[in-house]
């Protein structure tokens, strides 16, 4: 065999390698998604629990919670780029200290719409009184590219952030945040529009298992075409 022909078996075999790399990274998105899910759904079917209580589980579980506290309109920060029906808009996250000496975490009270200039309209406060706030207690929005420094300061308007960034927020407020997020029960006061997805601004389970059976395509035809190549080499 010429080293042309083994240089080309060798590039061929690591563009298969390749793509079926894709293809199991896709296939493992899948199954994550898939678990996540049910655990969400097991978690709407249960009783709310504390949010002490909560602290116990582990932080990537979704668990339903309740429990009495107070807001801080001073620490709210607002998500970008969440879509809604076609819609681009905004999730409104405040801070809540639970009253049963849980850490402070961030509830998400639900989207509002950006109008076409994207000029933030006025953010209704939830106001200082104390009040109970349940919903589903979740790991964070994904925070993708930490692309670009991310501004606050409690005496001014609620900033626009690309991504949403816990220990940046904490360290910014002189305070510790839970590592999660609470999702706001729809029928909850203080909110605005919600209507919660599971896994909302991402793919589902079924679209990454079409990524990977096209990926694992891609792979099976470079190696079936490398050998084929090969046996008329020989001919």
């Amino acid at each position: 065999m010429s080293g042309r022909s083994v240089a080309g078996l060798v590039l061929a075999l690591l563009l298969a390698a390749g793509f079926a790399a894709l293809g199991a990274w896709q296939l493992g998105r899948a199954r994550w998604k898939a678990a996540y899910l049910e655990a969400h759904a097991t978690a709407l079917a249960a009783a709310p629990i504390g949010f002490a209580t909560a602290r116990d589980r582990p932080a990537g579980t979704p668990v339903r919670v309740v429990g009495p506290g107070r807001y801080d309109d001073t620490v709210t920060v607002l998500l970008d780029n969440r879509v809604r029906d076609g819609r681009i808009g905004m999730d409104v996250f405040t801070l809540f200290r639970p009253d049963d000496g849980a850490t402070p975490l961030l509830v998400d009270r639900g989207w509002v719409a950006l109008p076409g200039d994207r000029a933030v309209p006025p953010i209704e406060p939830a106001g200082n009184a104390r009040t109970v706030v349940a919903g589903v207690r979740l790991p964070p929005p994904s925070s993708g590219l930490r692309v670009g420094e991310l501004a606050f300061a409690r005496d001014a308007p609620p900033p626009l952030w690309p991504r949403l960034d816990l220990e940046r927020l904490a360290q910014t407020i002189g305070e510790p945040l839970a590592p999660a997020i609470v999702r706001l029960d729809d029928t909850a006061p203080h909110g605005f529009e919600r209507a919660w997805q599971p896994l909302a601004n991402t793919l589902p389970p079924q679209r990454h298992r079409g990524y990977a059976v096209q990926w694992f395509a891609l792979a099976a035809t470079v190696l079936v075409v490398a050998s084929v190549l090969a046996f008329r080499r020989k001919r």
